[in-house]
């Protein structure tokens, strides 16, 4: 089913939630041409850098590497899965879990123990996954912690390189994304992660 990039917030009942509040962002950009990963001051100032080719060594594909410090943020185009979450990742291995909080406006930030935002330090690589319409976890790393070989997700670059959109099949899927209509058409999930900053009455948050 295509999709319009209308993105609505996940709801989880791990997920817990900020008190309403305003809320302002500063998104930064995420690179994915392999010489941005090399030379991140080229002139971009990228805050982050998707290995949407596989070109890293010792890497897994789709992996997203922080170059500057920044928070995290996730939401969803359409329909959200009835659970999703992010990892971090080393080298080709699964690592931890993060938790995520929901901001009144829809979007989620990853948060540290005491629920304030975390701001990830360079060179920090981040993997991201939901379950499917079965129940299935998918991550958007193929082949990690023992996926299914055929399983792969389509990723896109929206908003001038803000947004880094990652589709998600169902679980053996392969989802194409030569564009992103074709993307979005076999995708069951639409992920759009975003790095940044995030301000509340205009003070920062904690963290």
């Amino acid at each position: 089913m295509k999709k319009t990039l209308l993105t609505v917030v996940a709801v989880l009942a791990t997920v817990a939630s900020f008190a309403a509040a305003q809320y302002s962002y500063e998104f930064g950009k995420i690179g994915h041409i392999p010489n941005d990963y090399k030379n991140p001051n080229n002139g971009q100032n990228l805050t982050a850098w998707a290995d949407r080719y596989n070109n890293l060594p010792g890497g897994v594909q789709n992996t997203m590497y922080f170059m500057q410090s920044a928070n995290l943020f996730v939401s969803f185009v359409g329909d959200a899965p009835t659970s999703w979450g992010a990892y971090y990742v080393d080298g080709n291995q699964k690592g931890q879990e993060l938790t995520f909080a929901t901001l009144s406006n829809g979007i989620s930030t990853a948060v540290d123990g005491s629920n304030n935002p975390i701001s990830f330090e360079p060179g920090t690589a981040i993997g991201f996954w939901v379950t499917d319409e079965n129940g299935a976890k998918v991550y958007n790393t193929p082949r990690l912690d023992g996926e299914h070989y055929h399983t792969m997700n389509g990723t896109y670059m929206l908003e001038n390189g803000t947004i880094y959109a990652n589709g998600f099949g169902n679980y053996g899927d392969v989802v194409h994304s030569t564009s992103y209509d074709v993307m979005a058409s076999a995708s069951t999930y639409i992920m759009n992660v975003q790095v940044g900053t995030v301000k509340v009455s205009g003070q920062p948050l904690p963290g």
